[in-house]
């Protein structure tokens, strides 16, 4: 997870709606009606370069068909007492995988080849419990939360998520962070498969890249090796991120953080 800019304002289905239904608070009103649905969900898949705000997968699977949804971070249902402002509040949004949801899709889109299990994440893992009902010092965070820099994870040759030191000593709470991980299912072992797998292509890749650097010492070719492929990833400006980024920011450090986000409005766009 990292930061991810909210919507700059209602999408134009979303402001005809509101206008029509200033105290309407069924979600299912708007959604059933596709057009406005899909309107939504692409321009929060758009601001988020497509990725899920939550977990980094791609919001399409490999098919490829949309594999997302219109998620609410505090429940639409507020705890028995709905109200407009949070069930279609633009500031409320965020657009989010299924959360591995679909038995007959490979990780991390589905569960397919999995033993059955908790590997449920995002929205579906979240459900109902609001992020407002825990106490501030283990309220897991959100998103619009989260710095720039540094990532809050670092990322395990299996693909498990752990606290970032880094993120702790730019002012962060490691127990929010532990809390975020446990709230949102980021370690369920469907996406540490599909983390584990994008370390296993950056590994493996790094040593192609190092194996046709042939005239310079061995730490210079890793050096070299490091910034080619960094180069190689990098989005084309108001393309989609590679998913699970986090992963990518964690194998190349800091030091090339700029060449993986290199659009200093990529939070943004």
């Amino acid at each position: 997870m990292k930061f991810c800019a909210l919507l700059a304002g209602d999408t134009p289905g979303l402001a005809r709606f509101r206008a029509e239904n200033s105290e309407e608070t069924n979600w299912a009103r708007f959604r059933d009606d596709g057009n406005r649905y899909v309107e939504l969900a692409d321009a929060l898949s758009k601001r988020q370069r497509g990725i899920c705000a939550f977990c980094e997968a791609r919001l399409f699977t490999e098919i490829p068909t949309p594999a997302r949804q219109v998620e609410h971070w505090i429940p639409k249902s507020n705890g028995g007492n709905p109200r407009p402002e949070i069930t279609f509040g633009f500031t409320n949004f965020h657009a989010s995988c299924l959360g591995g949801i679909k038995p007959h899709l490979r990780p991390p889109f589905g569960t397919s080849g999995l033993a059955k299990g908790d590997n449920v994440s995002c929205g579906q893992k979240k459900g109902d419990v609001s992020p407002d009902s825990f106490l501030i010092a283990n309220r897991p965070y959100r998103p619009t939360e989260l710095p720039l820099s540094p990532p809050i994870f670092s990322v395990q040759f299996d693909g498990t998520l752990e606290v970032n030191p880094d993120a702790i000593s730019a002012g962060l709470s490691a127990d929010r962070i532990a809390a975020t991980i446990s709230y949102l299912g980021l370690n369920c072992d469907r996406l540490k498969i599909a983390r584990a797998a994008v370390r296993q292509y950056l590994n493996d890749e790094l040593a192609r890249y190092e194996s046709e650097v042939t005239d310079l010492d061995p730490l210079d070719a890793v050096r070299s090796a490091m910034t080619q492929l960094a180069n190689h990833l990098s989005p084309t400006p108001g393309k989609t991120l590679v998913g699970f980024i986090t992963v990518l920011r964690d194998f190349f450090g800091p030091a090339l953080d700029g060449s993986l986000l290199p659009d200093p409005d990529w939070a943004f766009d």
